[in-house]
């Protein structure tokens, strides 16, 4: 849907992959503001508090952290007990627009689903250089010439590269983890030096878990593809 206002246009999207994502918002600011709200409940329940100027501000504190008055409504009754209870049609409201998101643009010609995607390349764009400077410690650069200075982004770059195409192939392979959490898996398998029977051999142990899944989805599935004359470790036992 769109609406032109004053020369721009305005076009609602909704994306269930963004609805998900505040899905989840909601449900654990939810969840956080349930169990402030039942504390001040028990406190003004047990006499600690009594005014109802300070439970007053109290509860409004907590729906204002927790984004909670987006859910809940309270009051204070005339005995000056505190309640509170999920409001309904605050839910309904906030149902509606999950997921939704309204985009601006001054182009009349470029088409609703043109100006949906090409604003979902821009978030992946700046979605790489967020990573590309905080999770790959793109910055700060501490050289002095402008060769140590290219070489440096570089590195940064196909590092990028290879995350971009690690969390392409876990993805593909349905694993529901990042590539952060894929490289911390991979840091167990371990390769060694071995001698049997006068023959040196690779061995290679540790690839467990959500390291073998990782293994597999970038085309290493168990160990003919990874080293050269490997023995695998039940072979070993065999052999001992």
């Amino acid at each position: 849907m769109q609406v032109k206002i004053d020369g721009g246009r305005y076009i609602v999207a909704k994306s269930s992959e963004r609805g998900e994502y505040e899905l989840g918002i909601r449900i654990n600011n939810m969840g956080s503001t349930r169990k402030r709200l039942e504390k001040l409940k028990n406190e003004v329940a047990s006499g600690k508090l009594k005014k109802p100027e300070k439970i007053g501000y109290k509860a409004s504190a907590i729906l204002r952290e927790l984004k909670g008055h987006r859910y809940f409504s309270w009051e204070i009754t005339k005995d000056g007990q505190f309640n509170y209870w999920e409001d309904a049609d605050k839910m309904e409201k906030e149902k509606l627009i999950e997921g939704l998101y309204i985009l601006k643009t001054n182009d009349n010609d470029i088409s609703s689903v043109k100006t949906v995607n090409s604003y979902k390349e821009l978030s992946d764009v700046e979605g790489a250089f967020r990573e590309f400077k905080d999770v790959l410690e793109g910055r700060p650069i501490h050289h002095q010439s402008e060769k140590r200075v290219k070489a440096h982004v570089f590195v940064r770059a196909l590092a990028y590269l290879l995350d971009a195409a690690l969390k392409k192939s876990i993805d593909k392979a349905g694993m529901n983890i990042t590539v952060e959490e894929a490289i911390q898996a991979l840091t167990q398998v371990r390769i060694a030096d071995l001698n049997l029977r006068g023959e040196e051999h690779k061995i290679i142990f540790g690839a467990k878990h959500y390291a073998k899944g990782v293994l597999n989805a970038v085309g290493l599935s168990g160990y003919k593809n990874m080293l050269p004359g490997h023995v695998p470790t039940d072979k070993i036992r065999q052999n001992t």
